[in-house]
């Protein structure tokens, strides 16, 4: 490859904070060039003077002037939760593939059909704040691969972590290693969120 081009969606982002010396080597590279966006207007402050070199960057203002609640919806700022409200949902899906959105898909229609089971029969036993229901990895890859939506675990993986990365889907794993992924909303959010993708 005589050229490397890489394009780095909000390189001051919290997951990439402690990366910034790696990327600044690879941006230094004599064949590799980094095109990156930031998201905070004190990015830079992230940066000391030996990186900022190592970057060479060429400022470009690009603000689309949206307010920042529409670039951010998909976060929670200021809060300790680990989950993601509908919005958000639908924010991080209408900038994926038809192949992932399908891939949400079907663990969204999983979890509905499980809640319906649930209440069906449990209705008087159910308690306040009990678990979502969880769909098994192995389950989930096999329902995908069938689907044609992945051809491998490895494409499998990248749609969760980019899934997972926004808080889309999280997962556990058991006391026996096994482990289960879920969409942090409840049926009827999940059932309106399908509505809107259709």
């Amino acid at each position: 490859v005589d050229n490397m081009y890489i394009v780095v969606h909000n390189i001051d982002g919290p997951c990439l904070r402690k990366h910034q010396a790696a990327l600044a080597v690879l941006a230094s590279s004599k064949n590799i060039s980094l095109l990156a966006s930031i998201d905070h207007i004190e990015a830079p402050l992230i940066w000391d003077s030996s990186m900022i070199t190592r970057f060479n960057w060429a400022w470009h203002d690009l603000t689309t002037f949206d307010p920042y609640t529409v670039e951010t919806s998909y976060e929670n700022y200021g809060t300790e939760s680990t989950e993601i409200g509908p919005r958000g949902v639908l924010h991080v899906l209408a900038s994926l593939t038809e192949n992932a959105k399908n891939v949400f898909r079907i663990l969204a229609e999983y979890q509905i059909a499980e809640s319906v089971m649930d209440d069906d029969a449990a209705a008087t036993q159910k308690k306040p704040g009990s678990k979502m229901p969880e769909m098994p990895y192995n389950g989930y890859f096999a329902a995908c691969r069938d689907q044609f939506l992945v051809s491998s675990e490895l494409t499998f993986r990248s749609q969760l972590t980019e899934f997972r990365d926004h808080k889309v889907i999280q997962s556990r794993h058991a006391t026996d290693g096994t482990e289960f992924v879920h969409i942090p909303l409840d049926a009827a959010t999940l059932g309106t969120i399908l509505e809107s993708m259709d």
